[in-house]
């Protein structure tokens, strides 16, 4: 547990040294067989954390760790714990250098040679309406990226999780879904939604002709924009690949995300993996027997998902997929990828992590 941490700002007229009484001081050329000095800064945190925990005494006025400016790459967390303490008379202080900006990068940068042209393989899945050759793709094992394996367990709650986050430029890529978010299917519907055609069973929904929804639309909203978009979905399936669905499956105030196991295009239904908590279809629909003779809702046609995570599916520059059958990452880019600086965030860890640690500042 973190007992106490005091999050303070300093001010200090630019270019001065505020008064205490070590100084250690930490630089991206630096090196950690050095001694801290200003002349001679270590290279890490680590180091300069280290070099304050063999100071016996809290020393009058405290400690400051200047770091210096320029980028810091990490991959694991700066952990402090009690030994790190100052006291209420001498803070232990970390601060960025006065006139300088230090930026720690917890990610890895992609060298731009790294990003291949997409193959052939995955071109015949890339979106009817999209120039292969503006994607690229990565793989991502060669590069010891770690967290690659899956977007996420089934009926995960919240929000939808991933395992990377791709970066161009310190700005955000788009995980590519489907409809985009200001996309709207139907005058009735919301951006970013398709809607269900009804329920065939606790585990799937129809989204074309079959249902009785209460709203007694059975548009087919999946196959409305002529792209075939469920035979390529049922295709990405047959192939190996996951399909995840992100839905408001039985209330409108809890959506989650679920595997996909089957599409069927003759029935024109969607099954998943497991039972929505509850069942499928809005909880304030009818019920009626299924197929099978057992009772279901029959959903009222205005339950909400969407798909995430599609190759198929990337169609704006920005938008990138990560392939976890074939390890790679599909992206495609918003502008030259000479041009770009691309990072990936790679890790659920926080930058800081305390524990037991008392009177510290960080500015």
């Amino acid at each position: 547990m973190i007992k106490r941490i005091l999050l303070l700002a300093l001010f200090c007229s630019l270019g001065a040294v505020c008064s205490a009484q070590v100084a250690v001081h930490v630089a991206p050329d630096g090196d950690d067989a050095a001694d801290g000095s200003e002349a001679t800064p270590f290279a890490t945190l680590e180091a300069a954390r280290d070099r304050i925990r063999a100071i016996d005494a809290s020393p009058e006025g405290g400690v400051v760790v200047w770091i210096h400016g320029g980028i810091y790459e990490r991959d694991t967390s700066f952990e402090l714990g009690k030994a790190d303490s100052g006291t209420a008379d001498s803070p232990i202080a970390y601060r960025s250098r006065p006139g300088q900006n230090p930026v720690f990068l917890f990610g890895k940068r992609i060298p731009t040679d790294a990003w291949k042209p997409i193959s052939e393989a995955a071109a015949r899945r890339v979106h009817p309406e999209v120039t292969a050759g503006h994607l690229f793709e990565l793989d991502y094992d060669a590069l010891g990226i770690q967290n690659g394996e899956r977007l996420s367990n089934a009926d995960q709650s919240g929000g939808a999780p991933q395992s990377f986050v791709l970066f161009a430029d310190n700005l955000r890529q788009r995980l590519a879904q489907w409809p985009n978010t200001d996309e709207r299917l139907t005058v009735a519907g919301d951006s970013g939604w398709a809607t269900p055609n009804g329920t065939r069973d606790n585990y799937s929904f129809f989204f074309g002709e079959g249902g009785k929804p209460t709203d007694g639309s059975t548009q087919n909203e999946l196959d409305l924009d002529g792209t075939g978009r469920s035979g390529r979905w049922k295709a990405r399936l047959d192939s190996g690949n996951d399909l995840w669905l992100r839905g408001h499956w039985r209330t409108p105030w809890a959506p989650r995300l679920s595997l996909v196991t089957e599409i069927d295009l003759e029935g024109q239904w969607i099954r998943l993996a497991s039972v929505p908590p509850g069942g499928m279809g809005s909880k304030y629909s009818p019920t009626f027997k299924s197929y099978d003779g057992n009772d279901y809702r029959t959903g009222s046609g205005t339950e909400r998902y969407y798909a995430i995570n599609l190759l198929e599916e990337i169609d704006r520059p920005g938008e990138y997929a990560i392939d976890f059958k074939d390890r790679r990452v599909y992206f495609y880019p918003p502008a030259d990828l000479r041009e770009l600086e691309i990072t990936v965030a790679d890790t659920d860890q926080p930058i800081v992590k305390a524990s037991g640690a008392e009177y510290l500042q960080f500015d």
